[in-house]
């Protein structure tokens, strides 16, 4: 190979490097910029997580209150009951 096409070869390879190092510079920016994104993603993620367990949590607080309602709804009324038995009972027998 001659000198002219060592330098020909050379200014080639410069010019492919400098576009690849272009290339590498622009990818690498795209690349921050994901990371960016995933991070505030991320937080939103979080954010949303904690938001959705607050009102899971208040959700289940309520029901638990409703349950213990209920249950003294249904003894107060299995003793009513109870008690008008016990009455029919005794008309019965007074009959």
């Amino acid at each position: 190979m001659d000198t002219d096409n060592i330098e020909a070869a050379l200014r080639r390879v410069s010019q492919e490097h400098a576009v690849l190092e272009r290339s590498i510079a622009g990818l690498a920016s795209q690349l921050q910029a994901l990371d960016e994104r995933i991070s505030e993603l991320h937080g939103e993620l979080e954010r949303r997580m904690e938001r959705h367990s607050d009102r899971l949590a208040s959700d289940l607080s309520r029901l638990e209150d409703v349950d213990r309602t209920a249950g003294y709804d249904v003894s107060r009324l299995e003793d009513r009951v109870a008690a008008v038995e016990r009455q029919l009972e005794s008309v019965r027998r007074g009959w």
